[in-house]
């Protein structure tokens, strides 16, 4: 998997999520991470740099009169006034510091992902290109794991020698509860509905 970033004024915000394609940013939005669009901010200042490249951007899409980006080539130029640039060496979606181990990447859903490592994997620091928000959890081999951060944006994992399956899930904390109370609520305001509607049915039968 890879992702990909647009500096073309025609592109607009939400086309990568329409069109099933994962994008350093999106939509402006009010609550996003601050540790994140401080990151992607500095990132940004120089696109060959290792706090960029650790964002697995692929392509980088810009309009025809915006030049083209230092060290990058020529992938694609549309009709449209579009032309696609890639990147010379992005960070794969994970990998391990200081080694080229390879690690295989499976998304089945977006809040989960599933690596895994060869047999012989002698251990290591595995980094993982999405943002270390609080909810997700780790498993190595099945077993709990702590993730931590890299880079203060980034997520890390210790993975000892021999592991070979990692799975990472987003589950909020307290997110059983918050649906608990939503269903409740729905079930308060249906007996309410339903309590209405027979209170003014009684009144229509009075009245007739």
């Amino acid at each position: 998997p890879f992702r990909i970033e647009s500096i073309a004024p025609n592109w607009q915000p939400n086309t990568a999520q329409l069109t099933g394609l994962d994008a350093i940013g999106g939509l402006v939005d009010p609550l996003a991470v601050a540790e994140y669009d401080d990151y992607l901010s500095r990132a940004r200042q120089d696109r060959l740099s290792d706090e960029y490249r650790s964002l697995n951007v692929r392509y980088l899409i810009a309009g025809v009169d915006q030049g083209a980006p230092a060290g990058y080539r020529e992938a694609l130029r549309t009709s449209t006034g579009l032309v696609v640039w890639e990147a010379p060496e992005p960070l794969p979606r994970a990998w391990i510091t200081g080694s080229d181990v390879p690690v295989d990447i499976e998304q089945p859903e977006s809040d989960r992902l599933i690596l895994t490592l060869p047999a012989n994997f002698p251990g290591g620091q595995l980094i993982v290109s999405q943002t270390a928000y609080p909810g997700w959890l780790a498993k190595i081999d099945g077993n709990d794991a702590t993730l931590n951060e890299y880079d203060g944006v980034l997520q890390s994992l210790n993975v000892p020698a021999g592991a070979q399956n990692i799975e990472l899930t987003f589950r909020p904390q307290g997110w059983l509860f918050y649906i608990g109370v939503t269903a409740l609520s729905g079930i308060v305001w249906l007996s309410v509905l339903a309590r209405t509607l027979a209170l003014a049915r009684r009144r229509s039968i009075f009245t007739e």
